[in-house]
């Protein structure tokens, strides 16, 4: 027994210990083995603490005396572990499709053709009615006119308040046979009154411009009008527009009288004429006081109401919805009145007069004021500036020009005043023209020098285009005869050039600039120059 004890107690080989740790052939010994083992392991797992139980320490040798005893370095905190997470993550959505990589860069075509392709289609399809849904028939006649319903509405306020609001159509037999509107729709009514007013007032009209009224054009351009030929004593009723385009002067609808010396100004979009003479006459004796109106939209004139005084030589301004005719002179002599111009009664008022008798001078309007510069008092020529305030009737002394003058022009760009051309004595009883140009700062109150004009000009007409100062025709004492060349002043560069020509030299001659329809039959400079008023130039 003791001899088969040690031999059980070694060693068994690898492969017989395996064998008997899963077989049944082993004996009592092994299976009390691998019962113990099964206890252990299910203690194990049935105590989770016992898995993150650290080991024992082994106890610390003993501390000699004398010797220092050497401690273990502390262990690293452990590492927190990381917060468990709230929701799972979400998974990728298969329905969405990946995005594709960017396309290259479209290229854009433009068709200058397009515009008028697209409405001579329009008008084709109403010639031929196709596609038309509305009939007009207008309430003076009985011809039908098959039109778009949303042709008319994106071109007039008024269908577009009957097509898209609450504006009904009732058609009924009633004994003049006609047609009527029921208007049921505020926004209707007061475009109807608007329009009723409007066409019920038409001295009123440049004072009640809106969107609807004014002319229906961005195309600015320079009008020279009126005149007179001092060769052939010929005074022009002309009215052209220089086409900038072509290069060439277009006619307009004449003015009802020749005219020269005259006042023009602007106001509301409408041109302005007042006063001048019809005749030439260089005393100013047949000045005249008739007065028009030139509406751009239809080509037309309208007369106004006429000055209490008769006057030329003298100078007109549009200030806050009023006209302002400021001296002059008459059959009897230079004059100091001032005329106010009251578009809603349709009537000429005396204002404040000027302290001394004007004629020949110049004037412009910058904010609230009216500006009147040089001129000629009792046949002596003048350099002073005087300001005119519609709000107090008051007029008051500015600074004075550096140089006398009469005849010239003046005009407003920006902050300056600018004064140019323009003529004074020289010695006693001979005239010259001055070419000196100055600028005045309100702000400041002085005069400030520019470049000087390459050619002499008086009795001229005057515009801004552009941001650019156009002196047009007037008379050269220096050369002694009409002119009738354009020259352009540009304030930013300080410079003068020579633009073109006018089609006549021609003194007395006004300007401006004004949007303004090219309207159909307007002849072109050909036939213009085959006109009565085509003179060899001096």
């Amino acid at each position: 027994m003791r001899r088969a004890s040690r031999r059980n107690s070694s060693p068994q080989p690898r492969e017989a210990v395996d064998a008997g740790a899963d077989g049944d052939d082993v004996g009592g010994g092994g299976r009390g083995l691998r019962g113990r083992l099964s206890r252990m392991g299910s203690r194990h797992r049935d105590n989770p603490r016992a898995q993150a139980q650290p080991e024992r320490p082994e106890a610390p040798e003993p501390v000699q005396q004398g010797v220092r005893p050497s401690y273990p370095a502390p262990a690293p905190p452990p590492t927190p572990l990381p917060p468990p997470m709230s929701t799972l993550p979400k998974r990728p959505d298969k329905s969405v499709k990946p995005k594709l990589p960017p396309r290259p860069l479209s290229k854009v075509f433009i068709s200058k053709d397009h515009e008028s392709d697209v409405l001579q289609g329009l008008d084709s399809f109403r010639v031929s009615d196709v596609l038309c849904d509305v009939v007009l028939i207008p309430g003076d006649s009985n011809e039908k006119f098959p039109v778009h319903r949303v042709i008319m509405a994106s071109s007039s306020d008024y269908f577009k308040a009957m097509f898209t609001g609450n504006l009904i159509h009732i058609s009924q037999a009633e004994e003049d046979g006609g047609d009527f509107l029921m208007r049921t729709d505020a926004a209707c009514v007061n475009l109807l009154l608007e329009a009723s007013n409007y066409q019920m007032m038409p001295y009123m009209q440049p004072a009640l411009q809106t969107e609807r009224t004014q002319i229906r054009s961005d195309s600015t351009h320079i009008l020279a009008l009126g005149g007179v030929m001092r060769q052939q004593l010929v005074v022009s009723r002309e009215l052209r527009l220089y086409d900038e385009k072509t290069g060439h002067w277009r006619a307009l609808e004449p003015m009802e009288s020749p005219r020269y010396q005259h006042g023009v100004a602007l106001l509301g979009g409408f041109l302005f004429i007042v006063g001048g003479q019809s005749t030439y006459d260089t005393k100013g004796k047949t000045a005249i006081d008739s007065a028009y109106r030139y509406d751009p939209r239809f080509n037309k004139w309208l007369q106004i109401a006429s000055l209490n005084e008769k006057r030329t030589f003298f100078h007109l301004s549009a200030l806050k919805g009023k006209l302002y005719a400021v001296g002059g002179r008459n059959a009897t002599g230079e004059i100091d009145t001032v005329e106010c111009y009251n578009l809603k009664k349709n009537e000429w008022t005396f204002v404040t007069n000027m302290l001394e008798p004007h004629y020949g001078h110049a004037g412009t309007v910058h904010g609230d004021l009216m500006y009147i510069s040089g001129g000629i008092t009792r046949d002596t020529f003048q350099k002073e500036l005087w300001s005119y305030n519609p709000g107090s009737d008051t007029w008051t002394r500015r600074a004075d020009m550096i140089d006398l003058r009469g005849l010239h022009c003046m005009c407003t760009v920006g902050d300056r005043l600018y004064v140019m051309g323009g003529n004074h004595f020289r010695g006693c009883s001979d005239y010259d023209d001055v070419l000196s140009c100055e600028y005045y700062s309100p702000a400041t109150d002085q005069w400030t020098v520019v470049a000087p004009m390459p050619r002499g000009q008086s009795d001229v007409g005057v515009t801004v285009f552009n941001g650019q100062v156009y002196v047009v025709g007037g008379y050269s004492w220096n050369s002694r005869c009409m002119v009738d060349i354009v020259q352009r002043y540009d304030p930013e560069k300080d410079v003068w050039d020579r633009v073109f020509n006018v089609l006549e030299p021609l003194g007395g001659i006004r300007a401006c600039t004004m949007t303004v329809h090219l309207p159909e039959g307007s002849v072109d400079e050909v036939e213009i120059q085959e006109g009565p008023l085509h003179p060899s130039c001096c």
